[in-house]
């Protein structure tokens, strides 16, 4: 099953803001922005968009070295 998103984003830095939706329509125009990563402003951020108590194999690959040092390398996994 593939499943797409879709993510919008305007401004820079603390200043913007932005939208993503989902093939699933579970997210439609769902804001997203530093504030409701850093803040308390309605919205999602990553933590709620990662599963990670859904896959624990994929977070403890996460954690091994060499992957952790292509992180860095590329700035993002």
């Amino acid at each position: 099953m593939i499943r797409k998103a879709k993510a919008v984003w305007r401004g820079t830095g603390r200043a913007g803001s932005g939208n993503l939706s989902t093939d699933s329509g579970v997210l439609t125009e769902t804001p997203y922005s530093f504030k409701t990563r850093f803040e308390n402003e309605k919205g999602t951020n990553p933590e709620e968009l990662i599963p990670t108590k859904h896959d624990p194999g994929l977070w403890s690959a996460l954690s091994t070295q060499e992957l952790l040092k292509v992180a860095l390398d590329r700035g993002a996994v």
